[in-house]
């Protein structure tokens, strides 16, 4: 009888579970896929853009790591997660979307750990993430609002948050509205909402339900803070069926 075989595991299956430190090489790589997951000391060199003017310094990414590394220990959230992380962090320094911006690395790092914990199906609200890094909600979405939401969001749900808290609704009232939203989809092609934005789908749902409950938000505020027009709001509500535009919190269901 043949002993059996351990198979290596693919790196994108693996879930980087036990890492080890190598000294002699200064990187953290893990057990299971032998991945080398990212470098734990970097020299003093500076990296330029070639016409002399520095994007970021390598210390830059050590410090970030170590930051991220420490967020994730303290919070109870996968370590393997903290790679993921940090590349997200080393995309947004170089996106010249970024680097125009006077953002701190603790911002950045910040808002790359908020996406990359969404990505990974781990649920993590925005006010948490403010909570175990100390970067404030208004912060994370200022990064964000550099970046082209239509290439990073898709689904109107990832909306939802993002537009509650610049409002000021509380998570009570957030999570009804994401509630709704969602419910909603199914109904899509019945009310001809395929080639609506899911922006503007969000800000007539936010608008509707709080004229529903009397909460004093108006219209203008709610457009503001979406970027859309009262046209593409008053197309939704007119869409809707008159029963349901009146009472929207009966498409949220518990």
């Amino acid at each position: 009888m043949q002993d059996s075989i351990n198979q290596p595991v693919s790196s994108n299956e693996c879930a980087h579970s036990q890492t080890v430190d190598d000294d002699q090489e200064g990187t953290t790589v893990c057990l299971n896929c032998c991945r080398v997951l990212d470098q734990l000391y970097f020299c003093n060199y500076e990296i330029g853009n070639g016409n002399g003017i520095d994007l970021y310094t390598s210390k830059d990414f050590c410090d970030s790591f170590i930051f991220l590394k420490d967020v994730c220990a303290n919070s109870m959230i996968p370590y393997n997660i903290v790679s993921y992380a940090h590349d997200y962090f080393k995309v947004l320094k170089n996106n010249h979307l970024i680097s125009g911006k006077n953002f701190s690395n603790k911002v950045i790092a910040s808002y790359a750990l908020y996406e990359t914990l969404s990505n990974h199906s781990i649920s993590r609200s925005a006010r948490e993430i403010e909570l175990i890094t100390g970067t404030k909600c208004a912060s994370l979405w200022k990064v964000e609002n550099c970046l082209n939401l239509e290439e990073i969001i898709g689904n109107p749900e990832d909306f939802v948050e993002r537009y509650c808290t610049a409002l000021d609704i509380d998570f009570f009232k957030m999570k009804i509205i994401k509630g709704i939203v969602s419910n909603m989809s199914q109904f899509n092609d019945v009310w001809g909402f395929g080639g609506i934005r899911p922006d503007s789908i969000v800000a007539a749902v936010i608008y509707l339900y709080c004229k529903e409950i009397n909460f004093k938000i108006s219209m203008k505020s709610v457009c503001q803070v979406c970027s859309v027009s009262y046209g593409n709001i008053y197309k939704i509500v007119n869409r809707l069926p008159s029963k349901i535009s009146k009472n929207i919190s009966s498409l949220y269901v518990v």
